[in-house]
């Protein structure tokens, strides 16, 4: 077994430093920050861009993820974390790191070595707003000074707000739910792109107005954005007000009624969101631990996730219908997602989980 593992686990990671990227997406890296915390509390950990050569040289470097590298007195493990809603490989993060793991990973490129898909996260409020305050400014002006980067200070100092502002922390969304079996809600934002015309917001559409018409008690349906720049990027966007007009919200939920409300929900509906992405919706409803119904997802998901076991697979509106019925008819099939559901999170998508299967994929890699 690696030197890593061998000796910093034993001692919650004494002797490890853990070193990040300043120029990392901070507000998609939370989750695994908390991972790399968990797994070895008491390792330093430390911003610096110095162990990470020029691999983020510029701003589309940043905004696709989390750079890190752990070192002891034995080993240097260099590991990139791809949080990009594309599932194309970066191969200037592929062949510098041991280990490269992805959230959104194609079928085509499963067979690279290094490549780890580890499914689905979501953002966290992690660490007080002081400390995220904090760190931002500092991790500002470690990188202001490279000219390559061309971030301004209002987004990149957004990025760590963001958290602590419409985030909440990991055990608020790891928790038991008490569903109310004759409620359904269901809230998304109408994304304004043909794409996601056909497929996101089409399906989300069909489940929230069957759910509508079946149950007695309905709240949700879609977030209308009421913007210019909205539209000129996609003039038909007003047709939603037409299609959906039974549907819409005017205004952007809290978080914690948002969440309240999920959990109450009898059952829950995913779809692969902006660019067939793996959304932060799926990892928050298998933290919950929620039945869910699912359109195909065409990214890797980490071991076995199963239709009929993990969720109730559906390919059009007929079958959403069918399968809302059926959930409404079975409340024990409802019992059985939510135990595999939850079972499946604690084994493949917990945080402390991921980076350990990225530890354990390094020394499987080191074993060849």
């Amino acid at each position: 077994m690696a030197a890593i593992t061998e000796n910093a686990l034993k001692g919650g990671g004494n002797g490890v430093r853990i070193y990040i990227h300043p120029f990392s997406m901070i507000n998609y890296g939370l989750y695994y920050i908390k991972g790399l915390s968990d797994l070895f509390p008491n390792a330093e950990m430390i911003f610096d861009n110095k162990p990470f050569g020029y691999i983020i040289n510029n701003r589309e470097k940043y905004r696709k993820g989390i750079g890190v590298v752990l070192q002891t007195n034995y080993e240097t493990i260099k590991i990139y974390i791809d949080t990009n809603d594309l599932n194309t490989v970066d191969f200037d993060f592929y062949n510098w790191s041991d280990v490269y793991a992805k959230i959104n990973v194609s079928a085509d490129d499963g067979h690279l070595k290094k490549l780890l898909p580890i499914g689905p996260s979501f953002g966290i409020n992690y660490g007080s707003k002081l400390k995220l305050t904090y760190w931002g400014l500092c991790n500002f002006m470690r990188i202001r000074n490279n000219t390559e980067y061309r971030v301004s200070f209002r987004e990149f100092i957004g990025n760590y707000i963001y958290p602590f502002i419409r985030r909440r922390s990991f055990e608020t969304y790891n928790c038991d739910c008490d569903e109310d079996r004759e409620y359904i809600f269901t809230l998304s934002t109408l994304w304004y792109d043909a794409k996601t015309d056909m497929t996101t917001n089409r399906f989300r559409g069909i489940f929230a107005k069957e759910c509508k018409k079946q149950f007695p008690k309905f709240e949700g349906g879609f977030l209308y954005l009421n913007s210019p720049v909205v539209t000129a990027q996609f003039p038909e966007y007003t047709k939603y007000l037409k299609l959906y007009s039974d549907i819409l919200v005017s205004h952007r939920m809290s978080m914690h009624e948002y969440l309240s409300k999920t959990r109450r929900s009898s059952f829950v509906f995913n779809t692969p969101s902006v660019c067939g992405c793996l959304g932060w919706k799926l990892g928050e409803y298998l933290a919950m631990g929620k039945a869910i119904i699912s359109t195909p997802l065409g990214n890797i998901m980490p071991g076995e996730f199963t239709d009929g076991k993990h969720f109730i697979a559906v390919n059009d509106e007929s079958e959403i219908a069918s399968a809302i019925t059926f959930l409404r008819n079975n409340p024990q099939k409802i019992d059985e997602l939510k135990k595999n559901a939850r079972t499946y999170f604690n084994e493949y998508l917990m945080p402390r989980k991921v980076i350990e299967r990225i530890i354990n994929k390094y020394i499987s890699l080191k074993a060849i």
